[in-house]
């Protein structure tokens, strides 16, 4: 995924410049998963308000065809790739996964990540850096790990044939208010204080039916009438 680069001197001035201001983030590589297919820009993608080069705002997925449905969102991001490296970063989650959620960080497959396999293949793992090393296939997983973070979250529900699925995936630099969401920091950003990214999304299924208008049954419309009718007769013969 990622290649070594070597920064040539004249770049050196920037890279002070860089880590004298506010953290930079850049957007590496995204993806999605809808249904087992693998694309950047699905149907019914809304990207209004998602800038690719940082990979900050919110994306939305629209689906309307019914039976079971799944959607996944992967994201690679850097902060500060070219001052701090890209091998020094956390990965966190905070709240809890709703139902039908599935979500997962871990190192980019650039040397021993399994989340983009996992996010291929529907099979995230609700982990932070676990995996297996394929330089001695041990199984791995510490969740306090510094290393490249990439993060991915997916929805898997049942669409009816009269509902409609709203899934939005929202990127941000300032912390979600509440919920479910999973984060990714570079401790060395913004002069120490630290940089973090954080990536949450919502699934909101709607449905088109609405109840039918009351018809008043036969039998009491009988009635109705049929005293009407009795009340008529009585004040005529009352007259």
């Amino acid at each position: 995924m990622k290649k070594l680069t070597v920064i040539a001197a004249g770049g050196l001035l920037g890279l002070v410049a860089q880590t004298l201001s506010a953290a930079k983030i850049n957007l590496f590589e995204y993806n999605f998963n809808i249904d087992g297919l693998v694309d950047p820009a699905p149907t019914g993608l809304d990207d209004a308000s998602f800038d690719y080069s940082t990979g900050l705002g919110s994306l939305t997925i629209e689906l309307t065809t019914p039976g079971s449905r799944y959607v996944s969102f992967f994201v690679d991001h850097e902060i500060d790739e070219w001052s701090n490296g890209w091998f020094n970063e956390t990965g966190a989650m905070s709240g809890s996964a709703e139902a039908g959620q599935s979500w997962e960080i871990d190192e980019p497959k650039f040397y021993f990540g399994d989340i983009f396999d996992n996010f291929s293949n529907g099979t995230l793992d609700d982990s932070i850096f676990c995996g297996t090393n394929p330089t001695d296939n041990t199984s791995y997983c510490d969740s306090s790990l510094e290393d490249d973070v990439s993060m991915a979250l997916a929805w898997d529900f049942t669409l009816a044939t009269d509902e409609t699925a709203l899934i939005s995936f929202d990127l941000s630099d300032t912390p979600a208010p509440s919920g479910f969401y999973l984060t990714q920091t570079d401790p060395d950003s913004n002069q120490g204080t630290g940089q973090s990214i954080y990536f949450s999304s919502t699934l909101d299924i709607s449905s088109s039916s609405t109840p039918p208008n009351p018809v008043p049954a036969p039998a009491p419309l009988g009635l109705l009438a049929a005293g009407a009718f009795a009340w008529g007769l009585n004040r005529r013969r009352s007259a």
